[in-house]
């Protein structure tokens, strides 16, 4: 069992504790928004087993719809799992890499990927319909399909990674709210491929996302 399993399996097991003595009207919320993913990537790249110096890579934000679900087992404590309709992103050359181009396009490859991110947060309570929280959690990233570009034949691993998140939610009456939310969430997936226009030469790589995700929505309280 990896680390992060084992952390899950505490998490889960912390929670079913505590609820097991909370008795909470309406535990439930389900939050439907918009979110901006803004990525920091960074990359360390290899061409037939030799290290590319100063290989740096570049990913466009990606604008989506976010759907959450959160379970109030505590005063103040929700565990939440977030969602998004997969995104493609779009792997850029950036750095040393851009001395490749011509024969390369500059174009990487993309991969259509699903983050999952579960997190607990804590809010110390309500102030006037004001209720700011913080927590932290893991995510797994699941790489759905990988399409080519300069490098094809590309073959992307899963990734766990960690997740932290700060937010707030203003209420709106009895059961509905609106917030806003910030997650900074950590993944990292290594790839293998080949470069046609270099020959075929086989590519390893290890690609780094840290996408941080801001959202604001509603909330319904049930």
């Amino acid at each position: 069992m990896n680390k992060q399993s084992t952390w899950l399996l505490g998490l889960l097991c912390s929670i079913g504790a505590l609820s097991a003595h909370a008795e909470i009207e309406e535990p439930w919320i389900a939050r439907v928004g918009y979110a901006n993913a803004a990525f920091s990537p960074s990359a360390t790249l290899s061409l037939a087993g030799n290290p590319v110096p100063g290989a740096e890579v570049k990913i466009p934000d990606k604008w989506l719809p976010l759907l959450e679900l959160g379970y109030t087992f505590a005063d103040g404590w929700v565990a939440r799992i977030a969602l998004a309709p997969p995104p493609t992103v779009t792997v850029f050359a950036d750095g040393s890499l851009k001395g490749f181009t011509p024969p390369l396009s500059g174009t990487i490859g993309k991969a259509r990927i699903a983050p999952v991110v579960m997190t607990v947060t804590y809010s110390p309570g309500s102030f006037h319909g004001f209720a700011p929280y913080i927590g932290a959690g893991i995510n797994y990233t699941i790489v759905m399909k990988t399409s080519d570009g300069d490098v094809a034949s590309i073959n992307a691993g899963n990734a766990w990674g960690s997740a932290f998140e700060i937010g707030a939610d203003w209420s709106i009456d009895r059961n509905w709210s609106a917030y806003a939310d910030a997650r900074k969430v950590y993944v990292k997936t290594t790839g293998t491929g080949s470069v046609p226009a270099l020959g075929g030469v086989p590519a390893q790589g290890e690609v780094t996302l840290n996408p941080l995700i801001v959202s604001v929505g509603v909330g319904y309280c049930f």
